[in-house]
């Protein structure tokens, strides 16, 4: 049974390296690839109704690749559609 309890808690509930916009603890692993697809809606969810809270508008995208050097360290490349005119 103690091997099951500790199985348990071996894989984190939340895997990622961020964690809506806060960094976690966990780090992308040895020859670990990590691709992302992140978006922040715009307008704001204070506009309320109006833009269904802020689903109802366009968003800032973010695209990125990452990978794992060593347990670590790892590079990662973006791109995201923020202060394009």
């Amino acid at each position: 049974m103690n091997d099951e309890v500790s199985d348990a808690f071996e894989t984190p509930a939340f895997w990622g390296i961020q964690l809506i916009n806060l960094p976690t603890t966990q780090a992308i692993g040895r020859k670990e690839v990590l691709f992302r697809v992140s978006h922040r809606f715009y307008p704001a969810i204070r506009e309320c109704y109006d833009s269904y809270f802020g689903l109802n508008g366009p968003a800032f995208i973010l695209i990125s690749l990452g990978y794992g050097i060593f347990d670590n360290l790892s590079f990662a490349f973006g791109h995201t559609n923020l202060n394009h005119e």
